[in-house]
C-alpha cells in the first residue's frame, strides 16, 4: 500500500496514525512525502515488540511560484503562502506516478508492487494517478463526514454566489443540514468562481469521485445519518475508523505518561492544580493570533481567575519568536499569573494535557484533530475557530451536539477580554447549560467505545485490512496469470 498526505500537519499526522494503525495489523505501508516532513514523522515512531513493515519514500517539491524555498509544510509557513504548499503539491504528481512504477519493478517477498493508493480530499490527483496504473484507490478524509460535506459543497459550487438569501442551498449534502451566510468564512464570501482555491478544491473533489471507498476519521455514533447519506449517494464503501488517535493510546494509556523532560515539567504543573480547574489554550499548528488579539486574550485569562495552559505562537511578522512573544502578552502577564498560568512557546503534548484530571475546558481553533482528542477525553470545547471547515466543525458541535460553547467577536472580529472571562466560567464553573460536561463525558465513553475491540470503529479497522488482503490476493493471482510459464 501507498499513502500520500496533504503537507499539513492536521493532515499529515492522522494519514500517518492512519498508517500506523495499517501496519499493526500487518499490512506493509509506504508513506510518501518529502524530506523535512519524513523526519518530522518519524520521531513519532513507536517502538513496537515486532518490526513494522513501514517505509518513508521521499518526493521534492519542484520550485512553485509563490511559495519560497525549502517549505514543504505548513507549520514553518507564513499563512500568506498556505495556498500556494496546497497548489505545490498537484506537481509532485510525476513523481509520485513514477514512484509507484519503481515500486512495482523493484518488488519482493516482503515489498509487492503496490496493490492500493491512498489520499485525501486535497490530493485528488492521487486517485488520477491510481487509475493511470490500474490500481485501487482510496481517500481517508481527516475531518467527519459533516464537515467534509459541507465544505466540498461550499467551494465547489459556491452556492451562496446565485442568491442573496441568508440561507445558503447545499448542492451534494443531506438536505436536513442548513447553513446561513454568517456561517461563512471570509474567503469564502469573498470567493468568486474564478478564484484560485475554488478551481483548486473543483479539481481535488471531482478527482476523488474515482475512489474506490472513503475512510474517515470519525465513528459511526456521531454522525450515522451523513455517514448513510454519504455511502447512499456515492454508492461507495464508507469505513468509520475514528477517532484516529496514536496507537499506542488505543491499546493502553501512554497518552497519560510523560514521555521527556518537558512534559514531565508540565504533568508535574498540572499535578498541582485542583481537578477540572484548568484551561487549555490552543490554536492548532497553522493559526495565529493578532497582536491585539494576545492581548485581549491574556487579560481576560488574567480576568477570570482560573488556571490555564497557553499554547502561545507568535504572528508571523514578527521576527523573533521569543522575544516578540514576550513584548505582545501584557507587561508583568506571566509574574502576575505565575503559579496558576503556564506559557508554552512552541509544541505542546496535547494528549498528555486534555488526559489529565486538571484540565476541565479547552479553548480551540476547532480543527477536527483537536475537537476529536478533546471528546475522547470528556473535555468541554470552547470554539473559536479561525479559517476553513472550523466553522462548521464548531457550528456542529455547539447546535447539534450541544458540547461546546463559542466565544464571541466582537468589533474587528477580536474576541474582547470579557467573553474571554465569560466562556472560560461558563464551561469550568458550570454555569448556564449545566448538562454541557455530562454530554461531551457521554460522547468519551461512547468514542472510547468506539475503537475498542468490537466496537464500531475497530470492526471497521478489521473489515478495511480484510479488504486489502484480498486486493493483494487478487493482484498475486493476476500476476500469475499473466507470468509466462517456465519451461522445466
Amino acid at each position: 500500500m501507498v499513502v500520500f498526505s496533504t503537507l499539513e500537519q492536521g493532515h499529515l499526522i492522522p494519514a500517518f496514525q492512519t498508517t500506523l494503525h495499517l501496519a499493526h495489523r500487518g499490512v506493509a505501508v509506504t508513506f510518501v512525502t518529502t524530506p523535512l516532513n519524513a523526519t518530522a514523522l518519524a520521531s513519532r515512531l513507536p517502538r513496537p515488540q515486532s518490526p513494522l513493515l513501514l517505509r518513508f519514500h521521499h518526493l521534492s517539491l519542484p520550485p512553485f511560484d509563490g511559495l519560497p524555498p525549502d517549505q514543504e509544510s505548513c507549520h514553518t509557513l507564513n499563512p500568506k503562502h498556505f495556498d500556494n504548499l496546497y497548489l505545490a503539491t498537484e506537481q509532485l504528481q510525476p513523481q509520485f506516478e513514477g514512484l509507484l512504477r519503481s515500486l512495482a519493478v523493484n518488488a519482493d517477498e516482503d515489498w509487492m508492487k503496490p496493490t492500493c493508493v491512498i489520499g485525501d480530499m486535497f490530493t485528488g490527483w492521487v486517485q488520477e494517478s491510481a487509475m493511470k496504473m490500474g490500481i485501487p484507490g482510496f481517500t481517508f478524509y481527516t475531518s467527519p463526514a459533516y464537515g467534509t460535506l459541507l465544505y466540498n459543497s461550499l467551494w465547489l459550487h459556491l452556492p451562496h454566489l446565485d442568491n442573496q438569501y441568508d440561507t445558503v442551498t447545499l448542492p451534494d449534502a443531506p438536505t436536513f443540514l442548513t447553513l446561513n451566510r454568517s456561517d461563512l468564512t471570509p474567503s469564502l464570501l469573498k470567493a468568486t468562481r474564478s478564484s484560485p482555491w475554488h478551481l483548486f478544491v473543483s479539481r481535488q473533489v471531482n478527482k476523488n469521485r474515482h475512489t474506490r471507498g472513503y475512510i474517515v476519521n470519525t465513528f459511526l455514533e456521531l454522525e450515522p445519518e451523513i455517514i448513510e447519506y454519504m455511502e447512499t449517494s456515492t454508492g461507495k464503501t464508507v469505513w468509520t475508523v475514528g477517532p484516529v488517535l496514536p496507537y499506542d493510546y488505543i491499546a493502553g494509556s501512554s497518552a497519560t505518561t510523560p514521555l521527556n523532560r518537558g512534559e514531565a515539567s508540565i504533568s508535574e504543573w498540572l499535578n498541582q492544580q485542583a481537578p477540572g480547574s484548568v484551561v487549555y489554550v490552543s490554536f492548532g499548528s497553522r493559526n495565529f493570533l493578532s497582536a491585539a488579539q494576545i492581548r485581549e486574550l491574556a487579560f481576560g485569562l488574567q480576568g477570570s481567575g482560573k488556571s490555564f495552559i497557553w499554547v502561545l505562537r507568535t504572528p508571523p511578522e514578527t521576527e523573533n519568536e521569543r522575544g516578540s512573544s514576550q513584548s505582545l502578552l501584557p507587561e508583568g502577564f506571566e509574574r502576575d499569573t505565575s503559579g496558576r498560568g503556564l506559557v508554552i512557546r512552541g509544541w505542546a503534548p496535547q494528549l498528555l494535557i486534555l488526559s489529565h484530571p486538571s484540565t476541565g475546558a479547552f479553548i480551540s481553533h476547532c480543527g477536527w484533530n483537536s475537537m476529536v482528542e478533546s471528546v475522547s477525553r470528556g473535555i468541554p470545547i470552547i470554539c473559536w475557530p479561525m479559517a476553513g471547515e472550523q466553522f462548521l466543525n464548531a457550528k456542529w458541535f455547539i447546535e447539534q451536539l450541544r458540547v461546546a460553547v463559542r466565544a464571541r467577536r466582537g468589533d474587528g472580529g477580536v474576541v474582547p477580554r470579557e467573553e474571554v472571562e465569560r466562556v472560560v466560567r461558563v464551561v469550568l464553573e458550570n454555569e448556564g447549560d449545566h448538562d454541557l460536561r455530562g454530554r461531551v463525558q457521554h460522547l468519551a465513553q461512547v468514542a472510547r467505545a468506539a475503537v475498542v475491540d468490537g466496537g464500531s470503529s475497530a470492526r471497521n479497522w478489521d473489515s478495511l485490512v480484510k479488504h486489502f488482503s484480498f486486493l493483494q490476493t487478487s493482484s498475486n493471482e493476476s500476476t500469475r496469470i499473466h507470468s509466462p510459464s517456465q519451461e522445466s
